[in-house]
Protein backbone atom coordinates (compact mmCIF):
# COMPACT_ATOMS: atom_id res chain seq x y z
CA UNK A 1 0.00 0.00 0.00
CA UNK A 2 0.87 3.66 -0.96
CA UNK A 3 2.94 5.49 2.18
CA UNK A 4 0.30 8.31 1.36
CA UNK A 5 -2.79 6.05 1.56
CA UNK A 6 -1.27 4.83 5.21
CA UNK A 7 -0.55 7.81 6.52
CA UNK A 8 -3.77 9.32 6.13
CA UNK A 9 -5.52 6.36 6.85
CA UNK A 10 -3.30 6.66 10.29
CA UNK A 11 -4.68 10.11 10.38
CA UNK A 12 -7.98 9.44 9.88
CA UNK A 13 -8.14 6.93 12.76
CA UNK A 14 -6.44 8.83 15.05
CA UNK A 15 -8.16 12.10 14.66
CA UNK A 16 -11.95 10.56 14.12
CA UNK A 17 -12.07 7.37 15.11
CA UNK A 18 -13.34 6.14 11.97
CA UNK A 19 -11.66 2.89 10.50
CA UNK A 20 -11.31 2.79 6.44
CA UNK A 21 -10.12 0.09 4.29
CA UNK A 22 -8.95 1.14 1.09
CA UNK A 23 -11.38 -0.41 -1.77
CA UNK A 24 -9.67 -3.48 -2.73
CA UNK A 25 -10.65 -2.81 -6.84
CA UNK A 26 -9.94 0.78 -6.75
CA UNK A 27 -7.39 0.86 -4.03
CA UNK A 28 -4.06 3.24 -5.67
CA UNK A 29 -3.91 6.86 -5.91
CA UNK A 30 -5.30 8.60 -8.48
CA UNK A 31 -6.20 12.13 -9.90
CA UNK A 32 -8.68 14.08 -10.39
CA UNK A 33 -8.94 18.22 -10.78
CA UNK A 34 -5.35 18.49 -10.03
CA UNK A 35 -5.56 16.48 -6.63
CA UNK A 36 -4.80 13.17 -5.41
CA UNK A 37 -7.33 10.60 -3.94
CA UNK A 38 -8.00 6.95 -3.23
CA UNK A 39 -11.39 4.89 -2.79
CA UNK A 40 -12.30 3.37 0.81
CA UNK A 41 -15.35 1.64 1.86
CA UNK A 42 -17.77 2.48 4.06
CA UNK A 43 -19.75 -0.30 6.26
CA UNK A 44 -22.63 1.56 5.53
CA UNK A 45 -24.15 3.41 2.30
CA UNK A 46 -23.43 6.73 1.91
CA UNK A 47 -26.19 7.96 3.18
CA UNK A 48 -27.07 6.31 5.98
CA UNK A 49 -23.53 6.85 7.76
CA UNK A 50 -22.73 8.48 10.76
CA UNK A 51 -18.94 7.32 9.58
CA UNK A 52 -18.97 10.08 6.84
CA UNK A 53 -20.76 12.38 8.55
CA UNK A 54 -18.06 12.26 11.27
CA UNK A 55 -15.56 12.89 8.51
CA UNK A 56 -16.90 15.93 6.44
CA UNK A 57 -17.69 17.29 9.44
CA UNK A 58 -13.89 16.95 10.39
CA UNK A 59 -12.53 17.96 6.87
CA UNK A 60 -15.29 21.08 7.45
CA UNK A 61 -13.63 21.97 10.97
CA UNK A 62 -10.01 21.62 9.69
CA UNK A 63 -9.97 22.20 5.93
CA UNK A 64 -6.47 21.09 4.04
CA UNK A 65 -5.53 18.12 5.49
CA UNK A 66 -7.78 15.62 3.72
CA UNK A 67 -11.42 15.87 2.51
CA UNK A 68 -13.84 13.23 1.40
CA UNK A 69 -16.75 12.60 -1.32
CA UNK A 70 -19.18 10.62 -1.91
CA UNK A 71 -17.89 8.11 -5.06
CA UNK A 72 -20.53 5.17 -5.32
CA UNK A 73 -22.86 3.09 -2.75
CA UNK A 74 -20.94 2.62 0.09
CA UNK A 75 -17.32 4.00 -1.45
CA UNK A 76 -15.72 7.55 -0.52
CA UNK A 77 -13.24 9.07 -2.57
CA UNK A 78 -10.52 10.57 0.13
CA UNK A 79 -8.88 13.27 -1.21
CA UNK A 80 -4.99 13.84 0.44
CA UNK A 81 -4.06 17.32 -0.94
Amino acid sequence: MNVVIEKTLMLIKEQTGVELYVDPDYGDLKQHAGKEYFNAELTERISESHDYEKLKAYCHKYPGGFSVAPNGYKRIAVYTS
